[in-house]
């Protein structure tokens, strides 16, 4: 099958990523995708209402939006822009390890291990059920990333996921 959105990504990448070249990379790696579910999607600008796109080209998921991921919560894909920013100010390294504090599907998890590299780690945490294996799902393949959510007792954290 063809890569629809490759394009979508090289494009998105660098306009939310500029000036940071690794950033912009991991971006482009990364198929938002793989963690938004099947389509048609529910995006927002950030205090405007969702609007529910049209099918399920992978053209209107990469836009410096937020991605509905549980619309009546509010819970969502945050703003690309904004964690490409904050990306930034972090300054993840190479062989790194880094701590995730609400994991959601996993789309940062993947980008926060694309930055950290093979010899990195990413223990990401996310305290949502439905969430956590959504992200399972998502992160499978990634062995650099350790996926804990809630449910173990005594621990409050959860086994380690994926």
């Amino acid at each position: 099958m063809d890569d629809r959105s490759a394009k979508y990504r090289a494009f998105y990448a660098q306009l939310i990523c500029a000036a940071a070249p690794r950033i912009e990379q991991a971006f482009r790696n990364v198929k938002r995708e793989r963690f938004a579910g099947p389509g048609p999607w529910s995006i927002s600008f950030g205090g405007h209402p969702y609007v529910v796109t049209p099918d399920d080209d992978p053209a209107f998921l990469y836009q410096n939006a937020l991605l509905a991921l549980d619309p009546a919560r509010g819970v969502n894909i945050g703003m690309p822009g904004a964690h490409a920013y904050w990306l930034s100010g972090c300054g993840v390294r190479e062989g790194e390890t880094v701590l995730q504090i609400g994991a959601g599907t996993g789309y940062y998890t993947a980008i926060l291990a694309e930055l950290a590299g093979p010899d990195g780690r990413v223990y990401a945490y996310e305290i949502d059920e439905r969430l956590a294996a959504l992200a399972r799902d998502n992160l499978k393949g990634i062995a650099t990333v350790e996926l804990r959510e809630r449910g173990t007792p005594g621990c409050g954290c959860g086994p380690p996921i994926g």
